[in-house]
């Protein structure tokens, strides 16, 4: 199913949405490796390829991209792209935590929470949508 074409308005909102993180302060390969995360835990095969390309146009490491399924018990991720990392699961399984937002704003600062935030969110929406309606 189409459903970008079904739906042109409302997934281009989406997809507009999505587009205007360009312009975040978010350090582009931070925001790509949360998304490639968000689409692992999601399980989408499409955005899992989107996002690891993207991964690599923004300079992250190979093997980072290899360990990122393990990023917990990985020595190759920084303090805050582990608490990114770890933001974006807990989001995504919706199991949010107290500590982390005072984590969170002790590392980000409000833009760039936001934006991580949005960035998750949206990325969420994203993958939900294409794994529901891919082979409809």
């Amino acid at each position: 199913m189409d459903y970008y074409e079904i739906s042109k308005k409302t997934i281009g909102h989406l997809y507009s949405a999505y587009s205007s993180l360009d312009q975040s302060p978010l350090d582009p390969a931070l925001r790509s490796l949360v998304e490639l995360s968000v689409a692992q835990i999601n399980g989408c095969a499409f955005c899992c390829q989107t996002h690891h390309d993207q991964c690599l146009k923004n300079g992250v490491e190979a093997k980072k991209l290899i360990e990122l399924a393990g990023w917990q018990s990985s020595t190759l991720f920084a303090d805050k792209e582990r608490l990114a990392l770890q933001y974006a699961k807990s989001l995504t399984q919706l199991e949010c935590h107290d500590f982390e937002m005072h984590e969170l704003q002790n590392t980000f600062n409000e833009a760039e929470l936001v934006d991580l935030t949005a960035c998750i969110s949206i990325m969420n929406a994203l993958t939900r949508i294409a794994i529901s309606l891919k082979n409809l």
